[in-house]
């Protein structure tokens, strides 16, 4: 904004100087001009003054900022080291609709969570769905999740045997292995992990690297319900339908037994 004169209205100024009787703190925030047409003299803003403020606080907050930049990194950095060491669930999330036959099949994704589908599923069977794609990215960073997976199921992680099974099942990034997938979920199972358990009770229902077994496919999806998965309650119900009374109790009292031994192992 153009600064003009209070007597005359120009805006022809030049430099005044500050009188000795003249208040020397109000130098600091204002500043003497002269009207070069009418001689007159007034005081105007010290931008220098503002300058040097800025400059001063500047110098003052910027080491924080940078500190701070420097924190969020670290922990930025820290986070993606704990993706890989703490193996999420990220393929989770399975839907009643259809199944994946044994006959290996070709796969391919229907929607937008690339579930994993046959292409003329049976009714009232399973199909399993994975979540948006963790495992996306180069070739090198994929296979060094799964061996990152690999490596703690060996160590026995039951969320890592789980993941596992869930990649071998679904043929996801991996051939597509139904034992393997099989072998990886029952050892999660075995360590009370509810949504191995209700993997495993799906393969024995739909028969996958397991003869279909009504009896064990009932104990673990009835296992997994217990422990608050709720689609095992539909699929127990299921399965339910299809058992005699004889083959019902004896596959409850299997699941009972099972958890109390569980138990006793913990205690």
């Amino acid at each position: 904004m153009n600064t003009k004169c209070t007597n005359c209205g120009s805006d022809s100024f030049r430099k005044s100087r500050v009188r000795p009787h003249e208040n020397k703190l109000k130098k600091f925030f204002l500043r003497p001009i002269r009207c070069r047409v009418c001689g007159g003299r007034q005081w105007i803003l010290n931008s220098k003054f503002f300058y040097t403020v800025a400059a001063v606080l500047l110098m003052i907050i910027a080491p924080f900022s940078i500190d701070r930049l420097l924190e969020n990194t670290e922990i930025n950095t820290a986070s993606s080291a704990n993706d890989f060491a703490e193996l999420p669930h990220y393929l989770a999330n399975h839907k009643q609709s259809g199944s994946i036959q044994p006959d290996h099949s070709k796969q391919q994704a229907e929607n937008k969570n690339a579930a994993v589908s046959d292409h003329n599923p049976p009714p009232n069977q399973y199909i399993h769905q994975l979540n948006p794609d963790p495992l996306t990215g180069s070739s090198e960073n994929r296979q060094m999740l799964i061996q990152l997976y690999h490596d703690r199921a060996l160590n026995g992680h039951a969320d890592a045997q789980y993941q596992l099974g869930l990649l071998y099942l679904t043929g996801r990034h991996t051939l597509q292995d139904f034992e393997e997938a099989a072998k990886w979920l029952k050892l999660s199972a075995e360590q009370d992990y509810a949504l191995a358990q209700y993997e495993l009770g799906i393969l024995y229902l739909d028969g996958l690297a397991f003869s279909v077994d009504l009896e064990k496919s009932y104990k673990w999806l009835n296992l997994a319900a217990a422990a608050g998965i709720d689609k095992a309650i539909l699929a127990r119900e299921n399965v339910t339908r299809k058992l005699s009374n004889e083959q019902l109790l004896r596959a409850q009292k299997e699941a009972r037994e099972w958890l109390h031994n569980r138990e006793n192992e913990i205690n």
